[in-house]
């Protein structure tokens, strides 16, 4: 297989270093397999059975490498509720696994993107935040969720969540913002 040049023929070459993989697999060569499948995913990123393979190799002994694989590769596929599905399960993972909150926020704001309506994952990243005790990040989403839910004519949700805000907002002393949030929802309510 080390001969076999991804440049010259990709197609082949893929095949034989897949192939090399499953082999060294059966042998218990997991460095070798893990060498392989690198090398595909290197080459070729977006190769699924290679990202997934690679991933569940590396889940035991390198955890946080193998959820990020797994997220670089779900980043790079064309935005889709699966993909935002994906991402969203890489989020919750990435807590549950590895206690990493930043990168769960990283994963949840990739999933909105990714999602063809973000307002659910956006609630879902409001409550993580709440849960997490990110307030100065919770106040983003917050009127995120209020733009969301008043472009889908929620107007009880957007401003339940502007209130919010404003609260959070008032309760870490930045009066200025909490005032221009309660200004805002006074418009929304003398034009309903």
């Amino acid at each position: 297989a080390s001969a076999a040049s991804i440049d010259e023929d990709p197609d082949s070459a893929e095949a034989a270093w897949l192939r090399l993989a499953d082999l060294a697999v059966e042998c218990g060569d997991a460095a070798l397999a893990e060498e392989a499948l690198r090398r595909v995913v290197r080459e070729r990123p977006l190769n699924s059975a290679a990202v997934e393979r690679l991933a569940a190799l590396l889940a035991a002994k390198a955890p946080r490498e193998s959820l990020l694989l797994l997220s670089q590769y779900a980043q790079g596929l064309s935005p889709s509720d699966k993909n935002a599905s994906r991402l969203l399960e890489l989020a919750r993972r990435a807590v549950k696994e590895l206690s990493d909150v930043d990168l769960a926020m990283r994963l949840y704001v990739a999933a909105a993107r990714q999602a063809a309506s973000p307002l659910e994952v956006h609630r879902e990243l409001c409550g993580f935040l709440r849960e997490h005790g990110r307030t100065a990040e919770l106040m983003g989403e917050l009127l995120e969720v209020a733009q969301l839910e008043l472009t889908a004519g929620n107007i009880e949700a957007a401003l339940a969540a502007w209130e919010e805000e404003a609260g959070l907002a008032e309760g870490g002393g930045r009066i200025d913002e909490a005032l221009r949030t309660l200004q805002a929802m006074a418009e929304l309510a003398e034009e309903e």
